[in-house]
């Protein structure tokens, strides 16, 4: 409720005149009359001005009572994101404000050090993200920007004539989705209680999250408040240690973006293969004589660190997955970078230097290229020779693992059907977004391209266009590349590649239309954006979630 009355309180400047707050009360269904207490609190807001407030309801699987599941904080936070996602998609709302405090913070970080984080892991709640637990929803987690401008459906007759081998069919690459802000972290629960108090805001708290039987953060919340617990891991060290961590965070990344601007990067977004020129300065070791070894070992620890992120931001570019753990990434740092791990042991929690050219981390498949300039297209210059080249694409997809796949029912086309009209779209293989519209008479699937596949198809093309085709798939999809490309499948037979812009020319495909965009994809940036506009911003506030912890 402090949350709210402090956005009752904000008062607008030219700068922000046009911006609504819209508050979202959660009802988790978990205990008895958190309903009637989640519409009490809508009902508080109405008298607030708040008359859109609305509340959410979580929907559980019958039969289930929440409560009573080991790994109800869990599940609940995942259903709760994706039902306050879902709401900011309906309402068009790119910003939602949660009301996470000081003491949320402490008990955050004392919980991942129990769980065993250390180092970056320990800068707990971070004051701006992306929505959590909302990854495959289109419109919430990274993507949808591009829904507000023009929309194109490709068809197989388009296709064709619009692709060359340069440039291929258009694809763009995805943006936008909810950003969550959370403003109250440096705010303690007794001051924002005060708050309420101050200004006759009725303050509503869960009873259950005294309990500390019932979950793993109530047992850490009445830890941290009955004060026995050792000055290293009370309150005022947890922020402190939280605050630290988040500053090296903070500086780290900066180095990261400044040494992503040295590096020659080429990505193809028909295959979501990327090509990345390292120069071999981009990380050097202190050379300094006369350092003790002590602040030695520091530097090289933090330049595997700084190594280590540097892939991760090419790795999310190709990876299917969600997230990369860093721990993954310590020993490809070490064959990526060899010399600035020269000397390094098994020890150093890096792995020993291997002088690999090619391995697989995350689903994305790795390997040094030859010396000849694939980025530039030109044979390097002598001073170049010591720099390194590397591919990454989307690991083949191994025998004993599903394939992705989507299926795409067809609809009956009347004369009022808008080809262009939204309809759902798809994460497919974690890379690519893709929405059909099937007005044929057969079942679409979306499935990976395989060996299989490719004579008969070349085959179903006009003569003219194969040629073509051949000279597209080596220069987009070279090698085991192009049996990771989405292909559109009726009964067993491929009627188009659409990151390609190829398809088969029949008759019974005509109403066949279909969209693709690439993932999100975050390389760097060679200028800083212009400057944050918020005018016409659309805000939710969330408040507290009815019936379980207000958690991360």
């Amino acid at each position: 409720m402090a949350l709210a009355r402090l956005c009752k309180g904000f008062r607008p400047t030219s700068r922000y005149e046009e911006i609504e707050f819209r508050p979202f009360v959660v009802d988790h269904k978990a205990r008895l009359g958190s309903t009637a207490e989640a519409h009490e609190v809508v009902s508080v807001l109405k008298t607030l001005g708040f008359w859109n407030a609305k509340v959410l309801t979580v929907r559980w699987p019958d039969g289930i009572e929440p409560a009573t599941l080991p790994n109800f904080e869990t599940l609940a936070r995942r259903l709760r994101y994706r039902a306050l996602g879902e709401a900011c998609r309906h309402y068009g709302i790119s910003s939602l404000l949660l009301a996470h405090h000081e003491d949320d913070q402490a008990e955050t970080v004392l919980m991942r050090l129990a769980n065993g984080h250390r180092g970056i892991g320990l800068q707990g709640i971070a004051p701006v993200s992306n929505i959590p637990e909302c990854w495959g929803m289109h419109g919430v987690y990274e993507s949808g920007a591009l829904d507000k401008r023009s929309i194109t459906l490709r068809s197989p007759t388009e296709s064709i004539d619009t692709c060359n081998r340069d440039t291929g069919p258009s694809i763009r690459v995805e943006g936008g989705g909810v950003t969550v802000h959370r403003p109250l972290l440096q705010f303690n629960k007794d001051r924002l209680i005060a708050t309420c108090f101050d200004t006759d805001t009725p303050w509503f708290e869960d009873h259950t999250n005294s309990n500390p039987t019932i979950t793993s953060r109530n047992a850490i919340r009445q830890l941290l408040k009955s004060g026995n617990l050792p000055r290293a891991v009370q309150k005022p060290s947890l922020l402190a240690m939280s605050w630290k961590w988040r500053e090296k965070k903070v500086g780290l990344n900066v180095r990261v973006e400044k040494r992503l601007l040295g590096c020659e990067v080429k990505f193809d977004v028909r295959s979501g293969m990327l090509v990345v020129r390292l120069r071999k300065a981009l990380l050097q070791k202190d050379h300094k004589s006369g350092v003790p070894e002590e602040y030695r070992e520091r530097a090289r620890q933090y330049l595997g660190t700084m190594a280590a992120f540097i892939l991760r931001r090419f790795f999310e570019v190709v990876t299917p997955l969600e997230n990369i753990p860093l721990a993954k990434l310590w020993v490809p740092a070490c064959n990526v970078f060899p010399d600035a791990f020269e000397g390094r042991g098994s020890k150093d929690g890096f792995g020993v230097v291997s002088p690999a050219g090619s391995f697989t981390v995350a689903d994305v498949a790795i390997r040094k290229t030859t010396p000849e300039g694939i980025i530039s297209g030109q044979r390097r210059k002598e001073s170049d020779h010591q720099d390194h080249d590397w591919v990454l694409a989307r690991q083949p997809y191994r025998k004993f693992e599903p394939l992705p796949m989507i299926a795409f029912l067809p609809k009956t086309r009347t004369k009022d059907s808008n080809l262009a009209s939204r309809g759902y779209w798809h994460l497919w293989d974690g890379r690519y977004w893709i929405r059909v519209h099937n007005h044929t008479a057969k079942l679409i699937t979306v499935r990976p391209f395989e060996k299989t596949d490719l004579k008969p198809f070349r085959g179903s093309l006009p003569g003219w266009a194969r040629q073509r085709f051949n000279d597209t798939l080596s220069a987009a999809a070279p090698g085991k590349v192009r049996w990771t490309l989405p292909a559109l499948e009726a009964e067993g037979e491929v009627v188009a590649l659409p990151t390609l812009g190829f398809a088969v020319q029949k008759e019974e495909f005509r109403g066949l239309r279909w969209q693709i965009r690439y993932k999100k994809v975050d390389l760097g940036k060679k200028e800083p954006d212009d400057p944050t506009r918020w005018w016409g911003g659309r805000f939710s506030v969330y408040l507290k979630a009815r019936g379980i912890n207000n958690e991360a």
